[in-house]
């Protein structure tokens, strides 16, 4: 990724990783947007949303859970309107993707035991 790539171009990249179903790729330029603009809401909502789905893909839940209950939790704290509708909606039909039973036994692991995203 070069130094100077704005956001939406690393974005942009990452998109085009996972168009061409390269998840490796596309996770760590996710990555790479968290590390550089995490402490920008609406980058985070993104990032880790996008992370999420590829773990969903990939059929990895236990990665996938955390991520979207933290995005789901980011709209609660969030003033309306200050981050991107469709992401919330996002989450929770990814959630929904996942059996109720793996779901709820991820979700009872809790924040302090989450495995690592990458």
């Amino acid at each position: 990724v070069p130094p100077d790539a704005s956001d939406r171009e690393i974005i942009q990249m990452a998109q085009k990783a996972f168009n061409n179903n390269n998840y490796r790729l596309a996770t760590r330029y996710y990555n790479e947007l968290l590390q550089r603009y995490g402490d920008n809401p609406v980058d985070l909502v993104i990032g880790n949303y996008e992370i999420a789905h590829i773990a969903i893909r990939k059929k990895d839940y236990k990665t996938a859970v955390p991520l979207l209950n933290d995005v789901l939790a980011m709209y609660e704290d969030a003033p309306v309107g200050s981050l991107p509708a469709s992401y919330k909606v996002l989450a929770q039909n990814d959630l929904k993707k996942i059996p109720d039973d793996l779901r709820s036994s991820i979700s009872a692991i809790g924040k302090n035991n989450a495995l690592p995203i990458c």
